[in-house]
């Protein structure tokens, strides 16, 4: 059984006071793998590479880390002559990261953020568990282009991780469509909120479908402006 916790972080919006509710919780659900989304690092509240996924392992203490950055704040916003400030994905693992790739996604032309996902290949044990974390872009229509350039990229190599992450399309029939030749979509297993101040679903899990879903559901009060997503999967059986 493999053990999921996926948290889009929000950034810095109140952090110092969410840090300890986000520690809780995932020590509470004590997942195999951990991936956060809309991670800082930036230089007017932590120094240089210690960012908030960082941060949060000092106390979580996961042996194994991979981080990407996806962003650079102060160029996406046309910030001149501020502190550093960079955004990106991050993973977290019990268990050996033994591969990472760091794939930059298309930049359309009237979407300002840059974005990619973080793939990592995880020995447990004598199975490896392939992981992709996402954060597309707000909108809808970016993220449908976005997540349709990511399925191409891993199917073309023949790797189909579970993908996890703000998908931010709220669209959950279009996800099921563009993927369900290869995957199933959590929102299709156990339909939950993840935006509760605007009522919308826009993080998912997709997993292969040599896994099943044991669990999946949101959870969490004042983690993030996000809810998190607790997942346990199982491998199928003789393809039950």
């Amino acid at each position: 059984m493999i053990k999921i916790f996926d948290l889009n972080l929000w950034n810095y919006n109140n952090f110092e006071e969410r840090k300890p509710r986000i520690i809780e919780a995932a020590k509470k659900y004590d997942p195999d793998i951990i991936a956060f989304q809309e991670v800082r690092d930036d230089l007017r509240f932590n120094t240089k590479g210690h960012n908030q996924a960082r941060q949060l392992n000092d106390e979580l203490k996961y042996k194994h880390f991979a981080f990407m950055k996806t962003m650079d704040v102060n160029m996406v916003n046309k910030r001149s002559g501020e502190a550093g400030c960079v955004e990106g994905l991050a993973v977290l693992s019990k268990y050996p990261i033994v591969k990472v790739i760091r794939k930059r996604l298309k930049q359309h032309t009237i979407d300002k953020y840059t974005r990619g996902f973080l793939y990592a290949k995880i020995r447990k044990d004598d199975e490896l568990i392939e992981v992709c974390v996402v954060h597309f872009s707000p909108g809808g229509f970016f993220g449908k282009l976005q997540l349709d350039e990511t399925l191409r990229y891993l199917k073309k190599r023949q790797m189909f991780p579970v993908i996890m992450g703000d998908f931010n399309i709220d669209d959950q029939d279009y996800i099921t469509r563009l993927a369900s030749d290869v995957y199933e979509v959590s929102n299709d297993f156990n339909s939950c909120v993840t935006l509760s101040d605007t009522c919308r679903t826009i993080d998912d899990i997709l997993i292969p479908k040599k896994f099943k879903f044991k669990k999946f559901f949101c959870a969490g009060s004042g983690l993030s402006d996000h809810r998190a997503l607790i997942a346990e999967l199982s491998l199928r059986q003789d393809g039950v």
